[in-house]
């Protein structure tokens, strides 16, 4: 796999997704520059689209799981810790 793609995915991997977008924006120009010279690679075109499915799959997972914990924060502050207290009480009873 091309150098970015494996920094990509550690990137990712890690959380620290500011790195990861400095990464695509940086192999998106050159892949842009390749594809303009008419030299790009068809293994690292395939590579570079794996890899941005994987990578939007894993973001909208992080950002649905940053959200739940956002929600969370939101009903204890406006229902205080009885509320986090009886979190899934309902769902375990209709079970």
């Amino acid at each position: 796999m091309h150098e970015p793609a494996v920094e990509l995915r550690y990137s990712i991997e890690r959380g620290a997704f500011v790195r990861a977008g400095e990464i695509w924006a940086e192999w998106t120009k050159e892949l842009a520059r390749q594809i303009d010279a008419g030299t790009l690679d068809e293994a690292e075109w395939q590579s570079a689209t794996e890899l941005y499915q994987w990578s939007r799959n894993v973001l909208l997972a992080e950002r649905a799981h940053l959200l739940h914990r956002l929600n969370k924060i939101h009903v204890a502050g406006a229902y205080g810790k009885a509320a986090a207290a009886c979190e899934g009480t309902l769902l375990r009873s209709r079970l």
